[in-house]
């Protein structure tokens, strides 16, 4: 699918796949996409949700076995941002990490509800944990 301003997406199933690890719903789709204001590659900045009081909340799926990994990346996030994880549930907006197929993430920014980020069990490392969280708290390739 390419959008007039030349955008392009892969569709798979029911969901479009931008810049090959950006896995968006048509609904994103539309609300990032489609507006003329300030635009990023593409992308409307206005609409890109980003974390309240630069606190990101998170929680592993049962099974997840690349902990680690995400911990010594969100040490680099806090480090070199202001944005501070918390680890638990209850939290109404959260990321999920989870074994899928791929390393990817379902949302540029902050979606409401549960968003995910999906770390392969055999291709990823502390890198693409710091590269998926990016697109997370609202980041895009340049």
């Amino acid at each position: 699918m390419t959008l007039p301003d030349g955008t392009q997406f892969e569709k798979v199933d029911s969901f479009y796949i931008y810049q090959g690890d950006i896995v968006l719903n048509e609904e994103q789709v539309n609300t990032l996409f489609n507006s003329s204001s300030d635009t990023r590659s593409g992308i409307s900045t206005s609409s890109v949700k980003y974390w309240h009081s630069h606190r990101v909340y998170y929680t592993f799926a049962s099974g997840f076995i690349l902990k680690q990994n995400v911990y010594d990346a969100i040490q680099e996030w806090e480090t070199k941002t202001s944005l501070r994880f918390i680890e638990g549930t209850g939290y109404g907006d959260y990321i999920e990490f989870f074994h899928g197929d791929g390393n990817y993430s379902n949302s540029i920014g902050r979606k409401d509800g549960k968003q995910v980020i999906s770390l392969s069990e055999t291709g990823s490392n502390t890198g693409t944990a710091i590269h998926e969280i990016g697109h997370a708290v609202g980041l895009i390739h340049e």
